[in-house]
């Protein structure tokens, strides 16, 4: 694994605790903060393990954003996006939603995808414009994750899996390529680097002050006298006081109830024993194009790639299925191929060309990984 970029895992998150720290009340938020540092930094470790061939940069800031990416990956497989999670109660799934204890993930995958789409489109600016797709992932830690996860589009790995699933996915990129795409990625992402302080306000001192210039006009002897407050006034001040108080009990009982009461509850009924996991749906699996072969429709037609079914499993959906004459596109596809229809065809394809072909299953549950393959048409004409 080759990293060589002097960047440091869990900067931003410990950077982001330690402020909060320093401010009353947000000891909770701050520890939330540095449990994520101590997460990003085992991810890191886990990442070390990777061969020669992948290269791995951390903490790389998006500009325009405060936004940061926790690792970014280049092999031979392709560019990921990792985020790391740590969270306080186990990952499950039930569904088609990711929950940690009584929260649902919906907003940390939506955010994984940005970063990764914002990312990918940053790589693009640095390289003439042409896409760099780049794979979001969010590795969990502390919690056991079903192999071949998709949710959204967003692969999910449990920590103990997340180098068995980088080295799992098919070569898509040359060597030579993954070097020069892994530089370009190093420069046009820079490492994070903490926010300056913001200076302090310098209040005016006494030698820069405005002195006032006393007024020329004579004072007038038929303005009224000024009159003390009566008491019926000093009433309505105590009695605006009292209603500010009541509003301001009322607002903390309403954001007590919101926030923190739920997880009260749940620490009350669940003392003593483990919280509940939903038992995930099995993984689908993605199609095996193993199987496939090459048939002539007819004489000037071009050869087509014949896929036979690639079976049905529980929970599946349907298969999607695609084929294109470069390994980065333009991919060409069909119609969800869905359990009962009948065999798919894919052309037209000259004498001898390679094509390659990937495809997922999809179910109710999700996605399956990409499975991607290259087969070979026949040296004959068609």
């Amino acid at each position: 694994m080759s990293v060589g970029y002097g960047d440091t895992a869990g900067g931003s998150a410990a950077g982001e605790g330690a402020r909060l720290r320093a401010i009353a009340g947000a000891e909770t938020t701050a520890a939330a903060w540095e449990r994520g540092a101590v997460g990003e930094r085992q991810t890191a470790e886990l990442l070390s393990q990777l061969p020669a061939s992948f290269h791995v940069m951390h903490d790389r800031s998006l500009p325009g954003s405060r936004a940061n990416v926790d690792h970014l990956v280049v092999g031979p497989p392709g560019v990921f996006m990792v985020d790391s999670k740590n969270f306080t109660y186990p990952v499950t799934l039930s569904n088609g939603t990711l929950w940690t204890g009584t929260h649902p993930l919906t907003r940390e995958l939506e955010k994984a995808s940005w970063e990764a789409r914002s990312a990918g489109g940053e790589l693009a600016l640095h390289r003439g414009g042409r896409t760099v797709p780049i794979t979001p992932v969010l590795c969990i830690h502390g919690s056991e994750i079903p192999d071949g996860l998709v949710v959204g589009g967003v692969i999910v790995v449990g920590a103990s899996r997340l180098v068995h699933t980088l080295l799992a996915r098919p070569r898509l990129i040359a060597d030579a390529a993954v070097a020069d795409l892994a530089a370009l990625a190093a420069s046009a992402l820079r490492e994070w680097m903490p926010p300056p302080e913001e200076p302090a306000h310098v209040s005016s001192s006494p030698s820069t002050r405005t002195p006032k210039v006393a007024s020329t006009k004579r004072r007038t002897s038929n303005k009224r006298p000024i009159t003390p407050p009566k008491r019926k006034q000093a009433r309505t001040r105590r009695s605006g006081r009292s209603e500010v108080r009541r509003l301001v009990t009322a607002a903390a009982v309403i954001v007590f109830s919101v926030t923190l009461l739920p997880d009260v509850l749940q620490r009350v009924i669940g003392q003593g024993s483990k919280p509940t996991t939903v038992v995930a749906p099995p993984a689908l699996r993605p199609p095996d194009f193993t199987a496939s072969s090459f048939v002539c429709p007819g004489s000037g037609r071009g050869w087509h790639v014949f896929l036979a079914w690639p079976g049905d499993q529980e929970g599946l959906a349907s298969y999607q299925v695609e084929a294109a004459i470069q390994p980065g596109g333009p991919w060409k596809g069909t119609p969800p191929w869905t359990p009962g229809s009948p065999a798919r065809q894919l052309g037209e394809f000259a004498p001898a060309s390679k094509v390659f072909l990937k495809g997922k299953a999809i179910g109710a549950g999700g996605e399956s990984l990409e499975s991607v393959a290259m087969v070979t048409a026949p040296e004959g004409a068609c």
